[in-house]
């Protein structure tokens, strides 16, 4: 049975909140029965054996069917940043599901988050640690760092009930906003891929994908040097080359590499916003039309 297989085994319908608060509830109680009847928790309550027994069934059922319900969104961000990089594809995946895994486990439905707000940095954390474990040309340092901003803002993302911002982990931190971002950006320090640049284009939301067209129609519209060292150092031409190596070959200081190199990034944010905007006022315009 394949992944398609055994998610349309609990339906394509997404869960309603309170959908999702009493699965969780049945987990829960899963959980304590479970323990209760295997002899793991002492103490005191009136049912007997059999009711445990069922209580327990009925909370394995319910993590099955949340455990449905939430691996798509595991799988598209695995698939999505592993869209440049087949040959991990599989290990993005199972990273992806032990992310989703750890958030079902440690997820505090008292705290009125939807499950998604909270499960979502910690998968793309799980994915991202996959990733950087077989970049071998990344340093151990830069990988704490990061570690501990995406740390932070799993932290904040769950006590503030949405996406944690780059000011407020930084505060939080008590560090500038800019080495934050230097370390939540795609391409900071070693190039991983197409779709590591598009995370870094648009905003980090559950259901956000773009055309992998887009972007190199966005690209095309760059100036020659700065379309040169984006599609060098990113891999656009099937082989990643280190900012200092490019330096080199363009016969320019690797400072000038990164500030061109931010330079173009910010200018596909901008017309990223700018398509969005255009795309919904067509969207509107054709509905006011129907």
């Amino acid at each position: 049975m394949d992944y398609a297989e055994y998610i349309n085994l609990g339906g394509s319908d997404r869960l309603t909140a309170n959908q999702e608060r009493d699965l969780f509830l049945a987990m829960e109680a899963g959980l304590v029965a479970g323990a209760v009847r295997d002899g793991r928790l002492r103490c005191r309550t009136d049912a007997v054996s059999h009711e445990l027994e069922f209580i327990a069934a009925e909370g394995h059922r319910a993590k099955e069917r949340l455990w449905q319900a939430n691996l798509p969104l595991a799988l598209k961000l695995a698939r999505a940043m592993g869209r440049d990089r087949s040959d991990i594809v599989e290990d993005l995946v199972q990273a992806a599901c032990i992310g989703l895994a750890e958030a079902m486990m440690r997820f505090d439905l008292r705290r009125g988050l939807r499950f998604s707000t909270f499960a979502w940095p910690s998968i793309r954390r799980r994915i991202a640690e996959e990733a950087m474990r077989r970049d071998s040309s990344r340093p151990v340092w830069r990988r704490r760092t990061e570690r501990i901003v995406a740390l932070k803002e799993q932290a904040l993302t769950a006590e503030l009930g949405r996406q944690a911002e780059d000011t407020e982990i930084a505060a939080a931190l008590d560090v500038e906003v800019a080495w934050v971002r230097a370390r939540r950006q795609c391409g900071s320090d070693v190039a991983i891929g197409e779709m590591w640049v598009l995370e870094g284009l648009l905003p980090a939301e559950p259901g956000t994908a773009v055309d992998a067209d887009w972007l190199a129609e966005a690209r095309c519209l760059l100036p020659e040097l700065q379309r040169r060292i984006l599609d060098s150092h990113y891999g656009f031409n099937g082989q990643v080359v280190p900012r200092e190596e490019l330096a080199v070959q363009l016969g320019i200081s690797a400072r000038a590499v990164r500030r061109m190199e931010r330079s173009a990034l910010d200018w596909l944010r901008a017309w990223a916003a700018r398509s969005l905007e255009d795309g919904d006022r067509r969207e509107a315009v054709s509905r006011k039309s129907a």
